[in-house]
């Protein structure tokens, strides 16, 4: 029994179609990059930075580079007590104790660049969490040190406990120009 040679054109035609749509979904499995929900992508190699916080990026891994960088919120615990307590203006160690909230601004992009360059983690891989806290834990900790230290000795011990809310505010002014440049 002879098979007839249309049929077999027709198989080869049917493989050879199937074997590019299988190529063609590898091809976009493999260079097309999606961020998850809580980070950003910035992808450099082209003519200039490319950032994605919710669609995906065609990554040509030989051209580009992707760097990932977290949209999580870091928290970051402040314990200034004992010897460690804040001098304010009168000489009097103030205790402070509380945390502050961290996180890069996925709204604008100047920000998110400034994040991958200070803060991101290789894009071709996932990031641990616990790796990225640590780098901004290490990178804002010393910058509080200063704001919490510049914005109590402004203040008298008594005004400093009297008025925690414009403190917090002026901790805040203070950290927000240093942690801009950070992103």
């Amino acid at each position: 029994m002879e098979i007839p040679t249309t049929l077999l054109v027709l198989a080869s035609a049917a493989f050879a179609i199937l074997l590019l749509v299988v190529s063609a979904m590898a091809a976009v499995r493999s260079f097309y990059r999606v961020p998850s929900a809580d980070e950003a992508l910035v992808k450099t190699g082209g003519k200039k930075p490319v950032t994605s916080t919710g669609g995906g990026l065609w990554v040509i891994p030989m051209f580009h580079k992707v760097t990932r960088v977290s949209l999580r919120a870091v928290k970051i615990p402040i314990n200034r007590t004992g010897e460690d307590a804040l001098p304010t203006a009168n000489k009097i160690p103030a205790e402070i104790v509380g945390e502050l909230l961290v996180r890069v601004d996925p709204s604008d992009e100047a920000h998110l660049l400034l994040a991958a360059q200070a803060l991101g983690t290789d894009g071709t891989r996932g990031h641990d969490d616990g790796q990225m806290e640590s780098i901004i834990r290490s990178q804002v900790d010393s910058l509080v040190t200063d704001a919490l230290r510049t914005a109590a000795f402004k203040k008298s011990f008594e005004k400093l406990n009297s008025e925690k809310k414009e403190f917090a505010d002026e901790v805040t002014q203070l950290l927000g120009e240093d942690l801009a440049k950070l992103g």
